[in-house]
């Protein structure tokens, strides 16, 4: 069975969308990240915080959220043996973003990177949002992207989500339609 997953990276906001060739949704969600407590510095202390129960204000420490690699390899794994195109949105660091934030951001693109060796790709695709969006005629409002999806699918978005915004999963469907776009047109061209 031909499958297409696209990925819109992210940490705490990365999503994830496996169709197959008919445009039946086999998964659609946030990725899966996991909550580590940073380091316990004066930069990422927290507002203290009074226990009622014990009337000691705590110090607390900011939590950042890594993507979880090992539930990640779990939800690809029934897809593995499948032939697939895998399309990541290819993005860079925004300017004025931190280095923290902007190594954690490398570091979810690394994990999903890195997972096209589990699933081996027929075809791998990494636009960036600019070139994606404008040969699927959505523009960088998130709210064109989630009109064009729920379209396509004829669904409501929300029903795939508990709550949060559903940008990142509509952007996750675009780029997995982007990504079979891109291997038909290139069939095309091979045969014609």
């Amino acid at each position: 069975m031909l499958l297409s997953i696209g990925v819109d990276v992210g940490a705490r906001n990365g999503a994830i969308a496996v169709i197959d060739e008919e445009f039946n949704i086999l998964h659609l969600g946030k990725a899966p990240f996991m909550e580590v407590e940073a380091a316990h510095t004066s930069a990422n202390r927290t507002k203290p915080k009074l226990n009622k129960e014990t009337g000691i204000y705590e110090q607390t420490y900011k939590k950042r959220a890594w993507t979880d690699y090992t539930k990640l390899r779990e939800l690809f794994l029934p897809y593995v043996g499948n032939e697939i195109v895998y399309t990541i949105e290819k993005v860079s660091v925004r300017v004025g973003e931190g280095e923290i934030n902007s190594f954690i951001f490398g570091n979810s693109l690394g994990c999903f990177e890195g997972l096209s060796a589990l699933l081996n790709p027929i075809d791998i695709y990494e636009p960036t949002p600019v070139i994606w969006k404008a040969e699927m005629g959505v523009t960088s409002d998130k709210s064109s992207s989630v009109q064009l999806a729920e379209s396509l699918f004829e669904c409501d978005l929300k029903s795939f989500l508990k709550k949060g915004k559903v940008d990142d999963i509509a952007e996750a469907l675009l780029l997995a339609v982007y990504g079979f776009k891109k291997y038909y047109d290139k069939q095309e061209n091979n045969n014609g």
